[in-house]
């Protein structure tokens, strides 16, 4: 601990120690060279023997000091001298947030707003420079005597959460998103959850989730569902109450993506407290879509409903009767496609004539082109009714041979029942 009238650098005067947490003191010293206060943050021992911890503290501490917005704590020197580690920084003289809340309980409405947009708007500045701060808690939120509201500590929190997992990180896991409590990689929208968070304590005068010791809270934050803000407080507007429950969703891509989308639906929601401003999250929905896709997909393809109500409540199998019904009547159409339609083989031109007087086609032009042993002449099979070119046809009576067979097959005269051998018409010949 530094006492009053130490000179570090032999510019900066310690004129009083105004606050301590875990893992830094913080001084308010007056800066002699521009003769102004100052607020020296100076770290403790545990981690200043850390070399690699320094190392870091010193790069997000630096990365902090290039920020410049009216809502964050502005850096103004990094300083190492012997075995001493500190920033100075700009001394902010009011109150915590977390002690202006413990003060009146909890706050109105449009007083919790006014808070959040100016907390947002300083996040938004550090996350545009791709600093995020990974500690936002009202501890870290100072209210100015004349109203402003500044974050402070970007970057050191990072460099301390990077490299502690004791007490000295524990302190913040009441407001810790759920990745951060998994160890998982973190953005912008693990921020935006513990702005959520803050939001709510700030309307309700106490914490979402609680548990007898830090790793209770985590899982908490894991596991139980957000409370809904009106059932600790009624008088919570319905708008302030969606935006609160958006930033504090269990996945990061359903809060909100940036700060400046918090922004924007804070103040609406200062404009028309009772009315809906958060839209409904459209990303939920593909999810849901694509699961009854995957379901479609191990579902058989269904061309009719497999069963049909009947009147008396019994079920049919309307499907197969459909499929009977088609049958049958593909069935019918053939059947009268035979009947109605001429046969192609009556207008068969084909070669030869019989020269013997018993022949029925003795003088006609026969069916064959070869000599079948049967009429003598250059006709073939004479006692055929048809023509049966191209096959299929059915004989009238015959008395045919395997002879008569193997000659139709070389013709190409196929599944005749007559000049097969079965004597009887093509219907039942083989």
């Amino acid at each position: 601990m530094l006492k009053p009238g130490t000179y570090l650098q032999e510019r900066y005067e310690i004129i009083e120690q105004i606050g301590s947490g875990g893992m830094a003191d913080v001084y308010k010293a007056r800066c002699h060279t521009l003769n102004r206060l100052v607020a020296v943050k100076m770290l403790k021992n545990e981690f200043s023997r850390d070399e690699n911890f320094v190392n870091r503290f010193k790069m997000e501490a630096q990365a902090a000091a290039g920020l410049s917005h009216p809502n964050i704590v502005n850096v103004f020197d990094v300083v190492d001298e012997g075995d001493s580690h500190y920033i100075i920084m700009e001394l902010i003289e009011g109150i915590t947030l977390k002690s202006y809340i413990d003060k009146k309980g909890h706050l109105e409405s449009r007083e919790a707003i006014g808070i959040a947009i100016q907390m947002a708007q300083g996040m938004s500045a550090a996350h545009q420079q791709k600093i995020i701060h990974q500690d936002i808690k009202p501890q870290n939120i100072i209210i100015s005597m004349d109203g402003k509201v500044k974050v402070a500590d970007f970057g050191i929190a990072r460099a301390v959460s990077s490299n502690t997992h004791g007490d000295h990180a524990i302190g913040s896991v009441h407001y810790v998103s759920p990745e951060q409590a998994r160890g998982d990689f973190v953005d912008a929208r693990s921020d935006i959850y513990s702005l959520g968070i803050t939001m709510f304590e700030m309307v309700t005068g106490r914490l979402p989730f609680d548990g007898e010791n830090t790793v209770a809270v985590a899982i908490a934050h894991l596991e139980n569902p957000m409370i809904p803000p009106k059932e600790c407080n009624p008088d919570i507007p319905e708008s302030l109450e969606q935006i609160i429950l958006k930033c504090t969703e269990k996945k990061p891509e359903d809060r909100y993506d940036t700060a400046e989308a918090v922004i924007a639906d804070l103040r609406r929601a200062l404009i028309n407290p009772n009315e809906s401003v958060v839209e409904p999250d459209e990303r939920k929905k593909p999810e849901k879509a694509v699961e009854i896709q995957e379901n479609e997909k191990e579902r058989p393809e269904k061309k009719f409903p497999e069963r049909r109500r009947t009147k008396d409540g019994s079920t049919e199998e309307f499907g197969r009767q459909i499929e009977r019904i088609f049958a049958v009547a593909g069935v019918i159409a053939a059947i009268l496609i035979i009947i109605v339609l001429p046969s192609p083989w009556k207008a068969v031109k084909v070669r030869g004539q019989s020269e013997r007087a018993d022949c029925t086609y003795r003088g006609n032009l026969c069916s064959g082109s070869d000599h079948c042993g049967d009429c003598g002449g250059a006709g073939l099979y004479a006692g055929c009714a048809r023509a049966f070119q191209g096959g299929g046809a059915e004989g009238i009576r015959g008395a045919g041979t395997a002879d008569d067979r193997d000659q139709h097959r070389k013709l190409g005269y196929l599944r005749c029942g007559l000049h097969y051998g079965s004597g009887i018409s093509g219907r039942d010949g083989s």
